[in-house]
């Protein structure tokens, strides 16, 4: 009798412990497939842009053993809906300075503020890109997400400021001049008028005051060059005035015509967004950095 309750003791033990492996593979077996690498959730914020909109795109991932820093490539394709497209490497692709800080396993990856390229001729009613991100991980597997994003056919004029004592940020319209190069060496006005737009960012945080740097765009307008250091510039401390000499003169690029804009005029376009910011509470300008008031007659007496 003793044997016998041993032996059913010793069973009923055995039966539990197979009991509880089968109970805890089937709780494990969804923990397996949810380590498989993915992307997902890719957007863009807002999901709605016009040319030279400022944005951000972001995608979640998980599984990815080392986070993004460890992927071996990293591309985004853009498809525009119109006949004839076909994907094409998007600037918006990331690069591994992009990634390098991400590498836990799982996470959501954000983009610095970018600004949308160059408009491009669209159909009535504008249309739109579906964007997809291509990642390929260390052993070959590739992952994907995508989404579309759309651009309206024309885009509103940003807010004149004739100054910035209010304090605002963001998108600002400027008036400015387009003077031709003779015109701008014997110090005449131009007559026309332009408004042009400029992005104001402050570094992150509570800052009372900051130093305040204007970035120039060279002749393909703003690219992802000048978001990369409009946000190295604000990490270090100093607000950036990142200004838009093409789109308010309805210019797309100077690359192959320099004459539709001197860099002279460029020139001036800077001087005024140095003075404009001097008006903004949160900017740090000393006046004796403020030519700009004078910049054409110093121009116009040094080359007499």
């Amino acid at each position: 009798m003793t044997g016998l309750v041993r032996t059913g003791s010793l069973g009923r033990r055995l039966y539990r412990r197979c009991l509880v492996g089968i109970v805890a593979g089937l709780f494990a077996a969804p923990g397996v497939a949810s380590a498989q690498p993915a992307l997902e959730g890719l957007r863009f914020d807002p999901p709605r842009l016009c040319a030279r909109d400022t944005f951000r795109w972001g995608v979640s991932y998980r599984g990815l053993p080392g986070g993004l820093a460890a992927v071996k490539e990293a591309e985004m394709l853009a498809l525009w809906n119109e006949p004839g497209e076909k994907p094409v490497r998007s600037l918006l692709t990331p690069t591994r300075d992009d990634f390098q800080r991400y590498t836990s396993d799982q996470g959501r990856f954000e983009s610095r503020l970018m600004h949308a390229g160059p408009p491009r001729k669209m159909p009535a009613g504008g249309t739109e890109v579906r964007y997809t991100l291509r990642l390929v991980l260390a052993g070959g597997q590739e992952v994907t997400s995508a989404t579309s994003v759309r651009f309206a056919d024309s885009c509103p004029s940003p807010a004149y400021h004739a100054t910035l004592a209010a304090g605002p940020t963001g998108r600002i319209g400027v008036q400015t001049t387009t003077p031709t190069v003779p015109e701008f060496l014997q110090g005449v006005r131009a007559a026309t008028i332009t408004l042009i737009w400029r992005d104001l960012e402050f570094p992150p945080g509570h800052v009372e005051r900051s130093p305040a740097i204007v970035l120039v765009h060279g002749s393909g307008g703003i690219s992802p060059r000048e978001d990369r250091w409009a946000e190295e510039i604000r990490q270090a401390g100093a607000a950036t005035f990142v200004l838009d000499s093409f789109a308010g003169r309805t210019i797309a690029s100077t690359s192959e015509d320099q004459s539709q804009l001197s860099s002279l005029a460029m020139i001036g376009d800077a001087y005024r967004a140095l003075e404009l910011l001097a008006t903004h509470q949160r900017a740090s300008i000393p006046a004796s950095k403020m030519p700009a008031a004078a910049s054409w007659r110093s121009v116009r007496q040094a080359s007499s």
